[in-house]
């Protein structure tokens, strides 16, 4: 989007998708994992898998998604997302990069030269002129994040987004340009977010529902 006017619907995609046959690490209902309770109608596929990815992306459009959040937690995800960024591309579907650092603290740095190289596409989202750069934290792992002290290839610094759930007792901290909000049951936190004054960009959360295959990892809701 160019400004907070335009309002744009994406899907947040997850690349760890694995069509082995194997269980463990693959994130169909992996114990170790447990983010996949229902099978897809694509079977098990490989989130790599151009075929794949072309159909899903089809399905999108014709749902009226606009584009692609796509989530990377590992350097090892990069060959998957350059081949969900290759089809979007083809489809003229916008794309950003959100940035998880539930694995690793320093993920930043681990794919900062490739963060650059996507937010140099011209099919990159930008809010004022900037690449966005979705941010999903997690505190509780690694204590305050650390932004990123580089800017794009056209001289512009990220339009950094972070996560709701980190910051919402504290307003839109230093070196924040927006937060984004993850799903949640309280309705009335829902509503807070979209009424705070701190932020004029608000990247809010739909979900059809969700139910954990393994309670036990304590994903809420």
């Amino acid at each position: 989007a160019e400004s907070s006017d335009d309002t744009r619907y994406v899907a947040h995609v997850m690349p760890w998708f694995e069509n082995s046959t194997r269980i463990e690490g693959n994130h169909w209902c992996d114990p170790d994992y447990g983010n996949s309770y229902y099978e897809s109608v694509l079977g098990r596929y490989g989130s790599g898998d151009p075929a794949v990815i072309r159909k899903q992306l089809l399905m999108m459009r014709a749902a009226g998604i606009d584009g692609v959040w796509i989530d990377l937690q590992f350097p090892s995800w990069v060959d998957s997302i350059r081949a969900i960024v290759q089809e979007a591309t083809a489809m003229r579907m916008g794309f950003a990069i959100v940035v998880d650092n539930y694995a690793r603290a320093d993920i930043f740095d681990l794919v900062s030269e490739d963060l650059r190289e996507f937010m140099d596409m011209p099919n990159y989202y930008r809010v004022y002129g900037r690449p966005v750069l979705p941010y999903y934290e997690h505190p509780e792992r690694w204590g305050p994040a650390t932004l990123p002290a580089w800017r794009a290839l056209d001289g512009h610094r990220p339009f950094v987004i972070g996560t709701y759930a980190a910051h919402a007792d504290t307003g839109l901290p230093s070196g924040y340009d927006s937060l984004f909000f993850w799903n949640s049951p309280d309705l009335g936190w829902l509503e807070a977010y979209y009424k705070s004054p701190h932020f004029d960009v608000k990247v809010g959360a739909i979900f059809r529902g969700w139910r954990e295959a393994y309670a036990d990892r304590k994903h809420a809701p």
